[in-house]
């Protein structure tokens, strides 16, 4: 594998305030049929069956084909959003971490060629806008939010999990994943004021502009200092998969359930290591309100037996976490006014500010 290592830059502080949320971001709206069809001409595979996935701004399509030897096979069809689609540097990056990671002990989908020996291609809808498409293996097993109950062991392998491939990716470059602009990176957490407007409850609003304040005061003038390199950017328990010893969901036992791998590289960025966890904490409280200090305690104890933190770096995981919600609640509800349908974000919308409103209170580390 040929990979791209031009030298990462950062991002300065000044240029984060300047971020704004992408307000002509156009998700792909491919149909069930449509995709069969793509699948059946850009691959040449015999499609027995297409079943649409969750997804915040892309299209995921669950393809099931014969091998033709009466075997089942099953990938996954991606489907990117026009934006990101147009910037052909972070589609190739995409591809190219899937497959540095693969060949380096991590666990993720495998992009495939199509028949022409290329990995993506680039389709239109009717209305014109251009999205990118590539098919890539499909994990087998159960997304970790889907069991019936995480358990404070998984919680220490996720976060073991995360450091091997922070670990890892130390050794991974690609000028194409910088992706400064991107709406999902922490250091664009300060662009949320822009948009604080979309935030109807003024309770709510002050939530956000409190954190916003702290992480400019406390995170920003040390954002040269932490340790960064590539980082998954989504890295949570929807993203997780597991392999139980009986796909029965009811099954709870730390012992019958192991990550066999990582899914949805689409907010891949070159990030401060730290940050991912922030963000995966920040989703791991979010779903889970029973224990949230003791979550947050186990994703970092099992993170930190791979990678370790510096102590600046630790001492500002509260705050980022916070951001992190912040971040989700207000990109949400942005988001909502443009998908009002969309039962996936506005479930992850609302857990957001419950979190939020919760913990702005109630430290969520109280052993750093």
């Amino acid at each position: 594998m040929t990979e791209n290592r031009s030298k990462q830059s950062e991002p300065s502080p000044e240029t984060q305030h300047k971020i704004t949320l992408d307000e002509d971001q156009v998700p792909p709206s491919f149909t069930a049929e449509e995709a069969k069809q793509l699948v059946a001409r850009l691959y040449g595979l015999n499609v027995q069956n297409v079943t649409e996935l969750d997804s915040f701004l892309d299209q995921n399509f669950r393809i099931t084909v014969t091998d033709g030897s009466d075997g089942i096979l099953d990938y996954t069809m991606k489907i990117i959003n026009a934006k990101d689609s147009s910037n052909e540097g972070f589609m190739q990056g995409m591809i190219d971490i899937l497959l540095y990671l693969e060949e380096n002990g991590i666990s993720c989908p495998k992009p495939v060629k199509m028949l022409n020996g290329n990995y993506l291609s680039k389709h239109a809808t009717p209305g014109g806008a251009e999205h990118a498409i590539y098919l890539q293996t499909y994990i087998h097993g159960v997304p970790l939010n889907e069991l019936k109950e995480i358990s404070l062991p998984q919680c220490y392998s996720v976060g073991a999990y995360l450091g091997r491939m922070h670990k890892a990716l130390q050794g991974f470059e690609h000028c194409g994943l910088q992706n400064e602009k991107g709406q999902w990176r922490m250091e664009n957490v300060c662009a949320l004021k822009n948009y604080i407007q979309e935030v109807c409850d003024e309770d709510q609003r002050q939530l956000v502009l409190t954190v916003l304040k702290s992480f400019e005061d406390n995170v920003v003038p040390l954002y040269s200092s932490f340790h960064k390199g590539i980082i998954h950017g989504d890295y949570r328990a929807a993203n997780v998969i597991v392999q139980p010893n009986d796909i029965d969901k009811s099954v709870t036992s730390e012992h019958t359930h192991a990550i066999t791998g990582l899914i949805d590289f689409g907010d891949v960025t070159f990030s401060c290591f730290m940050f991912e966890i922030a963000i995966t904490t920040a989703h791991f409280v979010m779903e889970e309100s029973k224990n949230p200090s003791l979550v947050a305690e186990r994703v970092l104890a099992g993170y930190e037996t791979e990678f370790s933190l510096t102590d600046q770096e630790r001492a500002q995981l509260e705050v980022c976490t916070l951001a992190r919600m912040a971040q989700v609640a207000v990109v949400g509800s942005f988001e909502l006014q443009k998908q009002p349908t969309n039962e996936y974000v506005k479930e992850i919308t609302t857990m957001a500010w419950k979190s939020l409103k919760r913990h702005i209170k109630e430290p969520i580390y109280k052993k750093l």
